[in-house]
């Protein structure tokens, strides 16, 4: 047994399989065996004989916490996802210490989007392991998901505190950085990553996001280009260097970069849209129109898209009053109800002060 062990911990699940097999032969009911041939078909893929494998064992023993979390996994891989939390927890009765069963719940709720029960469960696998590095890094994940920025910064501060050498939390940091707009932060973040692991082309294309935030064109640029050298295809990095030549004025560069996003990927929604802005900004209207309406087939809540379009439509060679007032009512039903179904209505009473609020993007970028 020990010998499989050894052999199933260095990945060699061939040769451990077939120890497990020959304990079974000799002795059927042998859980451990029965347990780690399932968790050797898990990790194989074949998830219906570690099942029957898993369960077998837990019939013959079913006190233990590893038995039960094996099965989670399991199950939680056949996004049977009910069944696999009910594992979990089951797991943690038996243990309530039980820091990697704390940990896979958390992962599971949070892939269900139970973030506070996700949050919880993260926390729990802190408390009982407090240099669980994988359990700040994935809570990280997690606020950042949910633009609770500040506890994703201190999640990964403590992720590289624990393991100096994370080149992916310095990067997730950095996007959590940027994303609050301190892009000095972020390139901080991004250069220790590039020094940890200088093949992470997204790490390069973020870099290149915050130096353009920062007005660092030529750097934003080499960024950009060291991202599309290390990973050709790499569809989102030609669209930030079309954004980076859109935004000096280079408007046939930036096409260039649109084309080869969209060839490179033909479902990318944002680049279809950024095309059309650079169409439109070359004078030809109508062919902007076709890619805002293609981003829109692409992504339907895409609402910039959506606003670009009925903006162009006004502008249009074949300008039809009736298409406009149509598309404005699509817009409504799809942008503009939702967001006014989360205001509270308005209490009439005669004493209130009267108060008006006008709402619009466009006042960041021209009159209204």
């Amino acid at each position: 047994m020990n010998t499989a062990l050894g052999l199933h911990e260095s990945g060699r699940l061939e040769e451990a399989k077939a120890i497990y097999e020959k304990i079974l032969n000799r002795n059927p009911e042998h859980a451990d065996a029965l347990h780690l041939l399932g968790l050797a078909h898990h990790q194989h893929g074949k998830n219906d004989i570690a099942l029957r494998l898993i369960r077998k064992a837990i019939q013959i023993d079913p006190k233990r916490p590893v038995f039960y979390h094996s099965l989670g996994s399991t199950l939680d891989d056949l996004r049977q996802t009910d069944e696999a939390i009910l594992c979990y927890q089951k797991a943690i009765r038996l243990k309530p210490d039980y820091t990697e069963a704390f940990f896979s719940l958390a992962n599971l709720f949070h892939s269900n989007l139970k973030i506070t029960e996700a949050i919880h469960c993260y926390q729990k696998a802190i408390h009982f392991k407090p240099d669980f590095v994988d359990a700040y890094y994935f809570m990280g994940n997690l606020f950042q998901n949910e633009m609770m920025l500040n506890q994703a910064v201190r999640c990964y501060q403590k992720a590289v505190q624990l393991k100096p050498d994370m080149a992916n939390a310095y990067c997730n940091m950095g996007n959590a950085f940027q994303a609050q707009g301190k892009y000095q932060e972020a390139l901080e973040c991004y250069k220790k990553a590039t020094c940890l692991k200088p093949d992470l082309a997204e790490v390069f294309s973020n870099m290149g996001s915050a130096c353009k935030e920062l007005g660092q064109w030529d750097k934003s640029f080499a960024c950009y280009k060291k991202a599309v050298q290390l990973k050709p295809d790499y569809a989102e990095a030609f669209n930030n260097m079309g954004n980076l030549f859109e935004s000096i004025g280079k408007l046939h560069e930036a096409a260039v970069n649109y084309r080869k996003a969209i060839k490179l990927k033909p479902d990318f929604a944002e680049a279809c849209s950024n095309m059309g802005n650079v169409i439109k900004a070359q004078g030809d209207v109508s062919r902007a129109i076709e890619y805002y309406k293609k981003a829109i087939a692409l992504n339907p809540n895409y609402d910039k898209a959506h606003s670009d379009l009925l903006f162009a439509m006004h502008y249009a060679p074949s300008r039809d009053p009736s298409a406009i007032f149509s598309e404005s009512l699509a817009w409504w039903k799809q942008h503009g109800r939702p967001v006014m179904n989360k205001f509270d209505h308005n209490e009439r009473a005669a004493f209130k002060r009267l108060r008006v609020g006008y709402v619009s993007p466009d006042f960041r970028q021209h009159s209204v």
